[in-house]
């Protein structure tokens, strides 16, 4: 695959499979609102449409960048980081901090760990780069 089209087709052909499974299942389950059940939902349809809508939306992104007949990735030299994994630990952290509300207070020190972790690797991603431009 030469350009970055294919990728955004091939996410959002993952999403609409997801989703039109999940449009088959959320019919099933009970919809009462005194169900005792843990599988128990309120608005059967609304999981299955906002997946749907994002399976939509990264099938137009695929669509508009395959039209756009881009090269893909420039790939000259560059002292920026491009692909931080600290960036995603802070995410994650952040993910799990705001869980943390609905599965229980035990999960706050966990998720602000993580973050804390991802924002020292930030910190030291930056003085390193520092370091780098000052030699040049």
């Amino acid at each position: 695959m030469r350009g970055p089209g294919p990728y955004p087709l091939l996410w959002g052909g993952l999403l609409a499979g997801s989703a039109a499974a999940l449009w088959a299942w959320a019919y099933g389950l009970p919809h009462s609102s005194n169900c005792a059940s843990a599988t128990c939902v309120a608005v059967p349809y609304l999981p299955a449409l906002l997946l749907s809508g994002a399976a939509a939306i990264a099938i137009l992104a695929g669509v508009a960048l395959l039209a756009s007949r881009r090269d893909g990735i420039d790939r000259a030299t560059r002292i920026v980081v491009e692909q931080s994994v600290t960036t995603v630990v802070v995410s994650v952290g952040c993910g799990v901090t705001a869980l943390s509300a609905a599965v229980g207070w035990w999960l706050l020190p966990i998720g602000l760990g993580i973050v804390l972790a991802g924002v020292g690797g930030i910190v030291r991603e930056q003085l390193e780069l520092r370091r780098i431009r000052g030699r040049r």
